[in-house]
């Protein structure tokens, strides 16, 4: 847990706010360990697609970084066993005040790597990286080894914006906003929709499914099956707009939108 000293007034940057906390020692919650993650895969669509899915993490995602698949589940794991080690009895005393202790007996090489400084938790590429051409070609090899159309990561504030890079294929989202840092309140809205092309209104009618069940939204589907979709083969077609926006206390700022024709496989 952190919080700012009276006199950390300071608005020169997140380092020297850093600077300005102390660490207090906690009793740890060991039912944090069922539910701990570093990284996310969220899926845009109720239906069987490689490629439908965002990409959530602390930091930023190394696009080259052999720990990261299979994704999330890999990193996951190797989070979950190094923050059981952090916990496990002796721990070490508090820093600060008392030295830096490292990381726990008993890393291991993979564990060592996640915190290392390209690991998931304190590299910061895709938001310090000055040549967009760069962040762009990294977003590629992410998106190719992940899975995903998007990359949002945290770890790096910007205390003015949610930071957009690459049309919004990768997106920083650490506004810095706890009292500590003192930046502006934000949050990011995801609209994904999906419209059935085969219906006679403009612009389609908009497809609902019900709530999944063992992951598939089995009602929703079952309502596009008996309808025109049998006609089209193997394959069910949509329009689908998916709308990004940086909401804000006093305004909204859209970030990226796409919009095209998708097609997915039966379930």
């Amino acid at each position: 847990m952190r919080f700012r000293t009276k006199d950390g007034s300071d608005r020169n940057g997140w380092q020297s706010k850093f600077r300005q906390t102390y660490s207090l020692c906690i009793p740890p919650d060991l039912r944090l360990l069922s539910s701990y993650t570093v990284a996310a895969r969220v899926s845009l669509t109720p239906f069987p697609s490689p490629s439908h899915h965002i990409a959530f993490s602390h930091g930023s995602l190394h696009p080259h970084l052999p720990l990261l698949t299979p994704f999330p589940s890999h990193p996951n794991e190797l989070a979950h066993s190094l923050l059981r080690r952090a916990l496990h009895k002796p721990m070490a005393p508090p820093y600060p005040p008392n030295p830096y202790p490292g990381l726990p007996k008993g890393t291991t090489r993979e564990e060592e790597e996640l915190y290392g400084e390209n690991g998931v938790l304190w590299w910061r590429g895709l938001a310090t990286e000055e040549s967009s051409t760069k962040v762009c070609e990294w977003a590629k090899v992410l998106q190719r080894r992940l899975g995903v159309r998007r990359v949002v990561g945290g770890h790096t504030p910007n205390f003015e914006e949610i930071v957009s890079r690459c049309d919004g294929e990768v997106i920083i989202i650490d506004t810095g906003i706890s009292k500590a840092y003192g930046g502006v309140l934000s949050s990011l809205e995801i609209t994904y929709s999906l419209y059935n092309i085969s219906s006679s209104r403009d612009g389609g009618d908009l497809f609902l499914p019900q709530p999944p069940v063992d992951g598939q939204a089995t009602q929703g589907l079952q309502e596009v099956d008996n309808g025109r979709r049998q006609a089209q083969g193997d394959k069910l077609h949509f329009r689908e707009v998916e709308v990004v926006k940086a909401v804000y206390m006093d305004k909204e700022v859209l970030l990226s939108r796409r919009e095209g024709k998708v097609a997915f496989d039966k379930p």
